[in-house]
């Protein structure tokens, strides 16, 4: 990505995210039952086992992880299973138990708000009293998650662990985005402004973050450019980025897979 994307994605990317709220005033993770690995990125699953493995240092009891996430239009591609399933696989290469790694269930959501939907379900029809619930998403995916759990899962205790990483950092082939020169992640921050203006409308308070002037200009920057998760008409040159961005993936399956299993060889520890 040229420099200028770059400036503009990382201003949106730092102030369109939320903080982490799993850690109490001495640093120490909270306890959790459930934790939450979710998407179409491992490194949810990577921090997810970390969190896990830090609680039963803690706590003395190992939480359950929630592996979340259907099929998305460019992830189906890439892996023969569900985002669910790829999490749980991940988690287990990690080391993590495999009686308290679980996805059925939950590997049919198409989008974010089903995703929230299905642990809600799943958590609050098998339990009388609530539980605590640590969702580990990546920075550019806590917004939306922060939305979702508002609208769909009010009486969760839901909390989340933000993996905060750079734009260039967020970058990265084993989770795809590195494809295209980084484009793929620059129509994904393109989406976060349009989305939180929507549920800001229907929902003026409190608000989850604060916009001003020189974030939304950034915004709309990205937004003229990178549209493909915006809603509404497309025109003709997004959806021949789509078409360069699918046989991008389709010819780099192979790279992303590989650079997957270098990392979670990289993260793997005895639990």
């Amino acid at each position: 990505m040229n420099k200028k994307d770059l400036a503009y994605a990382e201003i949106v990317h730092n102030a369109l995210s939320l903080p982490s709220n799993c850690y109490g005033q001495n640093g120490i993770l909270h306890q959790f039952e459930y934790v939450v690995a979710i998407d179409d990125d491992i490194t949810s699953a990577i921090w997810a086992v970390k969190a896990a493995k830090e609680m039963a240092k803690a706590y003395k009891t190992f939480p359950t992880i929630l592996c979340v996430g259907g099929k998305g239009i460019l992830s189906r591609h890439l892996y023969a299973e569900s985002e669910a399933e790829v999490q749980r696989s991940a988690c287990l290469q990690l080391g993590y138990p495999q009686d308290l790694v679980y996805f059925e269930g939950l590997q049919t959501g198409r989008n974010t708000a089903e995703n929230v939907a299905n642990v809600y379900k799943l958590v609050n029809c098998n339990y009388l009293r609530r539980r605590n619930v640590l969702f580990c998403v990546t920075k550019r995916q806590s917004l939306a998650y922060g939305i979702e759990l508002r609208k769909h899962a009010p009486y969760m205790n839901s909390y989340l662990l933000v993996i905060d990483e750079t734009v260039e950092e967020a970058c990265k082939m084993l989770n795809a985005k590195a494809l295209c020169g980084g484009e793929m992640i620059l129509h994904e921050l393109a989406c976060i402004l349009p989305r939180y203006d929507e549920y800001a409308k229907k929902h003026p308070a409190p608000a989850l973050v604060t916009v001003t002037p020189e974030v939304r200009e950034a915004a709309e920057k990205l937004a003229k450019r990178y549209r493909l998760k915006l809603r509404g008409r497309k025109r003709l040159i997004d959806y021949l980025r789509f078409v360069k961005l699918y046989l991008c993936v389709l010819f780099s399956r192979t790279r992303v897979i590989e650079a997957m299993s270098k990392e979670l060889r990289k993260n793997w520890s005895p639990y």
